[in-house]
């Protein structure tokens, strides 16, 4: 039993003096804590040699065996790697706690010593115990040099548009219907109300354009001493998009510019002794807006927009040859209304992946 033992001590031994040279560029600086019970001196010593031999700093504390102390609360002190608690029952026992680096959980070891009897215990038990330590605290960038690399796999065919690059977005172009109320506002008139309605195109490249009509349902009103002017506009507004986040996210801010056209149809109801009459004209003007919408399921929006407009010609209004105001300078529309995608207009997406596996050179 002896002789066998023995063979055990000197194995153990040996490997150790032959790892020796590569543990302390392998293992990770810090501190380790060793909880030393009063009967279990010597093999205390021995720990402490062995564990500065791996160039790691000890500290060393007393431990009451009637009360032991909590391994998990040391271990979360600063610069402490393990918790090491040795105590005298059969001969020698250590406990060992470390942290896990793959996912910050706590690693627990025992061991005992194989025999109470045999004066090399001590030593056997002390160099399983650095073991333990050197195969968990192994830096980092040991590991990753002892992995092998993985040669890459050779390529089956060449993609056409390898030259090209990939897509700048993963969205196909899209087509959208909008409608909702708005208003529209110009000085000296109350706002009229409207229903809008449009198709807006939005590209991958954050660029679009948009076409929309406003058709009138409440008049705008114009009230003075001379009489009243109702009027009914109807405008058609062309403009180019741009939105800087991605046609997908859930939220998101839209700038429009572009031109509008509005037919205005005036109509009047004079105070005596001044007569009532209709009219009608037409205007033009540039427009700019800002939108912001967010998305309410798959396809669909809610887009609040807001746009300035300033009419010409320039369209006087008078009330018994009395000019009262200009419509127009300026104007200003702002609406609320739901978008919905029509994906069935987008040209279909290709796999990449499995374009790329299928054209070849």
């Amino acid at each position: 039993m002896s002789v066998r033992f023995a063979a055990m001590v000197a194995l153990s031994m040996v490997s150790w003096v032959a790892a020796q040279g590569e543990a302390r560029a392998d293992v990770a600086s810090g501190t380790v804590v060793l909880f030393v019970t009063e009967g279990s001196g010597a093999l205390g010593r021995r720990l402490r040699q062995e564990i500065e031999s791996l160039g790691l700093a000890v500290s060393s504390r007393p431990a009451d065996a009637m009360s032991p102390p909590s391994l998990d609360g040391v271990l979360q002190e600063k610069g402490v790697l393990a918790v090491i608690r040795v105590t005298p029952v059969a001969g020698g026992a250590v406990e060992i706690a470390l942290v896990n680096e793959a996912d910050s959980s706590t690693i627990r070891h025992k061991r005992v010593a194989a025999s109470a009897g045999e004066p090399s215990s001590a030593e056997l038990l002390a160099t399983q115990t650095v073991e333990i330590l050197r195969a968990n605290l192994i830096a980092p960038r040991s590991r990753t040099a002892l992995t092998p690399p993985v040669a890459p796999e050779a390529p089956v065919s060449r993609p056409l548009h390898a030259a090209t690059g990939p897509p700048k977005d993963d969205r196909a172009p899209d087509f959208a219907l909008f409608a909702g109320p708005a208003v529209l506002g110009s000085d000296a008139f109350t706002p009229s109300g409207h229903v809008l309605a449009g198709v807006n195109y939005l590209s991958p490249l954050h660029l679009g354009a948009s076409a929309a009509a406003f058709f009138p349902v409440v008049p705008a009103r114009l009230s003075e001493p001379e009489g009243a002017v109702d009027l009914f506009p109807s405008l058609y507004r062309l403009t180019a998009l741009y939105q800087p986040e991605p046609w997908a996210s859930s939220l998101f801010v839209r700038f429009s510019a572009g031109i509008a056209l509005a037919h205005l149809h005036w109509q009047g109801a004079a105070n005596s002794p001044n007569v009532s009459a209709a009219e009608d004209a037409f205007a033009w003007s540039p427009t700019g807006g800002v939108a912001a919408g967010f998305r309410l399921a798959a396809g669909l929006r809610v887009v609040g927009e807001a746009t300035l407009l300033v009419g010409y010609p320039r369209t006087v209004v008078r009330l018994a040859g009395r000019e009262v105001t200009a419509w127009g300078r300026p104007a200003g529309t702002a609406s609320i209304s739901f978008e919905l995608s029509l994906p069935f207009f987008s040209p279909p997406r290709v796999d990449a992946a499995r374009a790329s596996s299928s054209v070849s050179r």
